[in-house]
């Protein structure tokens, strides 16, 4: 186990860490958001942010969980580490049968995050695609 002195445990920063999972479509189902501290509005407003307002992204898709130590294997103090907020594309919601529903997409050139129709096969965002033109 490391110990909080060891100079390999990073340390987080002001700014918040955000990942996603992506299927092999580059479809993000699932994002985290890493902070000294987050709120489910906070959370929201990234996400949507990313949306572009394309979806309603709703409280009721965010989770907010407090990291201690033992959940990230660490001997340390018992306050917190830090905080996490997940969200997961909730398609049970009225529009679940649509096939037009907007998702969120991982740009396969610069990693950029961007919404699309969910049946639509593009894998570059907007910006990548202008360059390539």
């Amino acid at each position: 186990m490391r110990s909080a002195t060891d100079p390999e445990v990073p340390e987080l920063g002001p700014d918040p860490v955000i990942g996603g999972y992506a299927c092999h479509t580059r479809c993000l189902s699932r994002m985290a958001v890493y902070a000294e501290s987050v709120s489910v509005n906070e959370a929201r407003a990234m996400v949507q942010e990313l949306f572009k307002s394309a979806t309603e992204v709703a409280d009721e898709d965010i989770r907010i969980k407090t990291l201690y130590p033992w959940d990230l294997d660490m001997e340390r103090r018992t306050e917190k580490i830090l905080m996490a907020a997940y969200w997961t594309k909730n398609y049970r919601r009225s529009k679940s049968e649509d096939r037009n529903r907007t998702g969120l997409f991982l740009c396969a050139s610069c990693q950029s995050v961007f919404p699309q129709v969910i049946t639509e096969k593009q894998v570059l965002c907007e910006g990548c695609r202008a360059s390539r033109s």
